[in-house]
């Protein structure tokens, strides 16, 4: 089956953003939810491997059944976020951020089995099966652990501005889906405050990167950074134009330039950088 640009763009969530995040996860976890991370962190590969599989056969009941071990992977992250919420690990921002990231994952899971079943799900068709498992990979689950990280990496530097790209990566995902069932105003109004925060949180990940001692984590997190300003400007341009009617890019134009942007070049870049960090930063006191 020939891939297009939508499954190229979402394959490299579910094979490497996704495991690397887990892995940071799991380095940031702390009491009961620990031993959760560190399975899903082992286990993320190999299921993930399920979805190109999945991509190997038209949509059907076979390309949803390999698509299964993903589903699994993203209701065991899951499963650990609700272990976070338990233990209260939600209170603060940078805790709810990262707890929100976990409790994303498998509506990913869930919307990609559906996309291979081929059969639409809850009134939708393709695309936008397919999108909303993209968005909640890259959108829901990457964006709020990054900013949950830069919470944990400021602890003790609190600042007000913090809270527009915490609170905005926490509710901007299911704001921008939920835009899609009520109101085309509601979307373009949720897509806006979403760029405005991812924007204000590429900001301060560029001013804390300046100064991390070692130039991994400074180099990745400035590449992520650098790569929000035009990749969400193509989110608020492709929101305005739809809203306004006049269509000024299409959605295969959107996955081939924001998707790369942001999926990649933002998440991927932002997940390594924030790897890198926290293994030269003594977390007793982060």
């Amino acid at each position: 089956m020939t891939l297009g640009w939508i499954e190229a763009v979402f394959l490299p969530g579910p094979l490497w953003v996704v495991p690397l995040g887990l892995g940071l996860h799991e380095r940031l976890a702390e009491g009961r939810s620990k031993a959760i991370f560190l399975w899903a962190r082992r286990l993320a590969l190999l299921f993930a491997l399920g979805v190109p599989l999945s991509y190997a056969t038209a949509p059907g009941r076979a390309a949803a059944v390999y698509a299964l071990p993903w589903v699994a992977l993203t209701a065991l992250a899951g499963a650990g976020g609700l272990v976070r919420v338990a233990e209260g690990r939600w209170r603060g921002l940078e805790d709810l951020s990262a707890t929100a990231s976990l409790l994303y994952l498998p509506v990913s899971g869930i919307w990609l089995a559906a996309s291979r079943f081929g059969r639409g799900f809850m009134g939708f068709e393709e695309p936008i099966v397919l999108l909303t498992a993209v968005h909640f990979t890259f959108s829901g689950f990457a964006a709020p652990l990054m900013a949950g990280c830069l919470g944990r990496f400021r602890r003790g530097r609190p600042t007000g501005l913090y809270r527009l790209p915490a609170y905005g990566a926490v509710l901007g995902p299911p704001a921008i889906a939920l835009g899609f069932v009520f109101s085309p105003l509601f979307k373009v109004t949720a897509i806006l405050l979403y760029t405005a925060a991812l924007w204000t949180l590429a900001g301060l990940q560029w001013r804390v990167a300046g100064g991390m001692p070692r130039g991994r984590a400074r180099i990745w997190l400035r590449i992520s950074s650098a790569a929000v300003l035009p990749g969400m400007l193509l989110a608020a341009y492709y929101g305005l134009s739809e809203y306004l009617g006049l269509r000024w890019i299409d959605i295969p134009q959107m996955a081939r330039w924001h998707g790369p942007i942001n999926g990649l070049a933002f998440t991927l870049a932002g997940i390594i950088g924030w790897r890198f960090a926290f293994r030269e930063k003594d977390l007793s006191s982060a």
